[in-house]
């Protein structure tokens, strides 16, 4: 789609719901700028909707709330941001969803190039079918730990690490709460989502958009086989615990194949 006029930037039709005082010229700079992210994408996009927010309360640092829902080849991806002034967060989340719409055609090339002869109970990281696969029930004694993540952790909101979760596709999702400065755990849960961080305490109940529980689950100080040992006993999907090597927030999860995987921030 690349090369259109500049006038077709209009051409593509999408709500821009609305909740408190918004201005109109900040509905149509919604528009325009979505609008031309959209056309200019290789993307698929059969639905989109955005919302703007202005949150009445004066003591909020980010009383402006943009987001945008997108369907894109039976995918949802979403983006959410807040900033002091509308503008600004309109164009926040501009680029977010570049990235967000980036990084959902790099996942699907990727998976277009992976080769589809796995064993039994095999399965490959990214590899989601329509629906998720049951884990496969492979004995304690043939467990490997077989996947060793490192990233760096981005500071970030509840609300943002619970989109970067849907939009990533992931059960899970390990972030820097930027209320602590601690590291912290977000997961679907019971229909919302969980939370679980280092010290509860240490920083104030969470603001959020997204239905978002916080959970009073303690954080053990373990190294990894100590962490592992958790993990079977429990028999949980992961277990969040402190490496007592680094001081940091780690998560060891089952695989969908039944081995164990490590997820670790980089230093």
């Amino acid at each position: 789609m690349k090369g259109l006029p500049m006038d077709a930037v209009l051409e593509i039709e999408f709500p821009v719901i609305t909740k408190g005082r918004i201005e109109q010229d900040a509905i149509e700079y919604a528009r325009m700028k979505i609008s031309k992210t959209l056309l200019h994408s290789s993307a698929s996009i059969t639905h989109a909707t955005v919302r703007l927010t202005r949150e009445p309360d004066p003591a909020r640092d980010r009383p402006a709330i943009a987001e945008v829902t997108l369907s894109m080849k039976g995918r949802v991806i979403r983006a959410h941001v807040g900033a002091a002034s509308m503008p600004e967060a309109i164009d926040l989340l501009d680029a977010r969803l570049r990235r967000r719409i980036e990084e959902a055609n790099d996942r699907r090339r990727a998976l277009s190039m992976r080769h589809r002869d796995d064993g039994p109970g095999e399965w490959r990281h990214g590899a989601i079918p329509s629906e998720r696969p049951a884990r496969f029930e492979r004995h304690v004694d043939e467990r490997e730990l077989v996947r060793h993540k490192s990233f760096a952790v981005a500071h970030q909101t509840i609300d943002e690490a619970a989109f970067d979760l849907e939009a990533l596709d992931h059960d899970f999702f390990l972030f820097r709460d930027e209320r602590s400065d601690s590291d912290a755990v977000i997961w679907r849960f019971e229909g919302h989502y969980g939370l679980i961080e280092v010290d509860p305490n240490a920083s104030p109940t969470p603001d959020t958009v997204a239905d978002v529980e916080q959970m009073s689950i303690p954080v053990p100080t373990i190294d990894v086989e100590a962490a592992i040992e958790h993990l079977d006993v429990e028999g949980g999907p992961f277990v969040f615990f402190l490496n007592v090597e680094t001081g940091r927030g780690n998560v060891v999860y089952f695989r969908y194949d039944g081995h164990y995987g490590l997820i670790e921030p980089a230093e």
